[in-house]
């Protein structure tokens, strides 16, 4: 009976989100995507792993 609320609750969680993007995005937003992309390709071609894309700090040496 849990797994079918907790089913439940994750659908209505991602119904609410997919309405928020309902609208048409501001160019802030547009910007805020193009930065996070470029940053992660950046991060992938400097570090060329999965870390350097996702921002992750690197070890200390």
């Amino acid at each position: 009976m849990k797994l079918r609320q907790y089913s439940l609750a994750a659908v209505l969680a991602a119904t609410l989100a997919a309405a928020g993007c309902s609208t048409s995005p501001t160019n802030a937003q547009i910007g805020t995507g193009v930065g996070a992309v470029a940053g992660g390709v950046a991060g992938n071609v400097l570090f060329g792993n999965t870390l350097g894309t996702v921002g992750a700090p690197l070890p200390a040496h």
